[in-house]
């Protein structure tokens, strides 16, 4: 049988042995300090960079932390992991790791210390989800604000709007297709208990002059599996700790990505910030006010308070 190509990384990359070096602060175990926290295997692609929040593996042993050809994470951001492997001209600072391979390009510019045999941090189990059967359809190019509650199948179409109103979202199924997005007008909380999915150029995050940062806008989900599309986008926090977390390419992440397993493909950027992210430019570009009345398959009486057709 043809080796993996795990193994073959493994072959070709040059254990080292951990050096002296400056001594570094302590392994961050601060869930709030991450921006990526896989529970035992991270792949982040080649040409990408982490410009503030520290990456990590949080299991020990983790299967590994691979940061790809030419990835950077800037000064302040630590990577913590049992087993890094470091990509050609890849370049991080401060390495918290117990067996360590390297490419002869690859750069650390800080401190190598032990990462020792116990997890980095212990998870908040998964809340109780409580979706109902009520059906939400938001139509192609349309617009639906939604008042906090319990929902079923949530499908958000071809360049359509979701807005939260804020609060706690309970959801069984999310859906969010091509050029749409999601755009919280308060802090939210929501929760996805069975599926996730995000097409491509998908965003989510605040709703213009709401004044919310990433960390007022929480997505919890018990999603096994969250494949994201093309060019996704999110200010915004995102909690998975039994889904595995799989981007098709470039992705913008103003926030945190936590799950079970994250694989992001070239040229992810990711920042962790509490502030109010940059104007994003998704595809879905709302056309109409929240107060517009708008014409789903399950027609809400008021765009505030819908009142969707539950499932049979």
């Amino acid at each position: 049988m043809p080796a993996s190509p795990i193994l073959l990384l493994l072959l070709a990359l040059t254990s080292i042995a951990l050096g002296p070096r400056p001594a570094a602060a302590d392994l961050p175990r601060d869930l709030d300090g991450y921006v990526l926290l896989a529970e035992d295997m991270l792949f982040l692609g080649s040409n990408g960079v982490v410009e503030s929040g520290h990456v990590g593996v949080n299991q020990a042993p983790g299967i590994f932390a691979k940061i790809g050809e030419r990835t950077r994470l800037e000064d302040g951001s630590a990577l913590a992991g049992s087993r890094v492997l470091l990509d050609a001209a890849s370049s991080v600072g401060d390495v918290f790791v117990n067996d360590l391979a390297t490419q002869p390009s690859s750069t650390i510019r800080g401190a190598v210390e032990t990462f020792g045999t116990t997890p980095i941090l212990l998870h908040d189990p998964l809340p109780a989800f409580a979706p109902s059967k009520v059906k939400v359809d938001v139509p192609s190019g349309g617009w639906l604000e939604l008042a906090p509650g319990s929902y079923g199948r949530v499908q958000v179409r071809k360049a359509a709007t979701l807005v939260l109103s804020g609060g706690l979202y309970d959801v069984d199924d999310l859906k969010v297709l091509d050029d749409a997005s999601v755009r919280a007008a308060g802090p939210v909380e929501l929760r996805v208990g069975r599926r996730l999915r995000l097409n491509s150029r998908v965003f989510i995050g605040p709703l213009p002059g709401s004044g919310l940062g990433s960390g007022d806008i929480r997505i919890v989900t018990g999603a096994r599996t969250i494949r994201v599309g093309q060019s996704f986008t999110m200010i915004g926090r995102l909690f998975a700790p039994v889904g595995w977390f799989n981007s098709r390419n470039a992705l913008t992440v103003s926030g945190q990505l936590v799950a079970r397993r994250i694989q992001l493909h070239p040229g992810a950027t990711l920042r962790l910030t509490a502030d109010v992210g940059p104007p994003p430019t998704p595809g879905a570009t709302p056309t109409s006010s929240p107060g517009a009345t708008p014409t789903p398959a399950t027609t809400p009486t008021s765009a505030a308070t819908p009142t969707p057709t539950a499932i049979a």
